[in-house]
């Protein structure tokens, strides 16, 4: 094998480690969005079958402006694979109460 083949091969894997590079940070990416996603819909379905968290705050904050919005959400509970949220979208406008 020549010189100037190796050189190309090196450059091919560069560039597709490069890939792998941001595949794996658009993974960590997705995870880091998702995990407190899945928190809050935990928490709201289990407040649904009346579960319901506890508040142990200890800040007092300022009322809230603006909408939530959720789009297309999944949720299952790690013990199985039921769907209990099944590609549900909602969206609560401010000052709107939610039961």
């Amino acid at each position: 094998m020549n010189l100037e083949v190796f050189k190309e091969i090196v450059q091919l894997l560069k560039e597709q480690q490069e890939k792998l590079d941001t595949a794996y940070k658009a993974g960590v990416d997705l995870i880091n969005f998702c995990d407190p996603m899945s928190t809050a819909v935990g928490h709201l379905v289990g407040s649904l079958y009346g579960k319901e968290e506890k508040d142990q705050g200890k800040q007092v904050l300022d009322m809230a402006h603006g909408s939530v919005e959720y789009r297309d959400i999944c949720f299952t509970y790690p013990e199985t694979n039921k769907l209990i949220l099944d590609h549900v979208s909602f969206n609560i406008a401010p000052g709107q109460v939610v039961s």
